[in-house]
């Protein structure tokens, strides 16, 4: 075998392996979803509701996620969907480019990060895939349905990847498999040349 196959192989097989295994190993998590009014908490896990309390915002429903969750969340309608995002200038806002901004404000005050905008979009039936938002904070999501017990909310993890597959301890993970691999690799290499050269 040449050197070029076998640097290949060494880069190539952990991923493999590592993406088999995460796809094998992935499950859904679905999400509560809630009636909201103004006043209410946005999040579970924190007080933050909204102080300014626009009336365009009453009787929407919101999925129920802390407030730094980081993973894409998926919600699936039989009807068309309007949804509706918050958004804080400390976070990284370019999920909703392209999305009509309201004109109204809110005022949704945390430690870290003021909601003070928010963002629509309309979407057919179907299946959807939504940022979370961040990296600060949760973007809060909001949405109307034509059935409104039609719509369901959930997130993808898997066990190989809990954290999601861009965080710390995912990197931290790949790093040491590939380490790992190519030590095993490399003393493979140095023993068949010791013993059976």
């Amino acid at each position: 075998m040449s050197k070029k196959v076998i640097f290949l192989l060494l880069i190539t097989v952990p991923l493999v392996i590592l993406s088999i295994l995460a796809s094998i190993l992935q499950r859904d998590h679905f999400l509560k979803i809630s009636e909201y009014r103004g006043g209410l908490p946005v999040y579970p896990d924190r007080c933050y509701a909204d102080q300014i309390q626009p009336e365009v915002l009453e009787n929407l429903r919101i999925v129920s996620v802390s407030r730094h969750f980081h993973f894409p969340l998926t919600l699936v309608a039989n009807g068309e969907l309007v949804v509706y995002r918050f958004v804080a200038p400390e976070n990284n806002n370019e999920f909703v480019a392209g999305w009509e901004k309201l004109p109204v404000s809110i005022h949704v005050p945390g430690k870290s990060s003021t909601f003070k905008e928010v963002y629509t979009k309309s979407f057919p039936a179907g299946e959807w895939i939504f940022e979370p938002g961040g990296p600060v904070a949760a973007s809060p999501l909001l949405f109307e349905a034509a059935g409104r017990d039609m719509v369901k909310a959930f997130y993808t993890t898997n066990y190989l990847f809990p954290e999601g597959i861009f965080s710390h301890k995912t990197r931290v993970l790949l790093i040491v498999s590939l380490l790992l691999n190519y030590g095993f690799t490399a003393y493979f290499l140095l023993y068949k040349k010791l013993f059976f050269d």
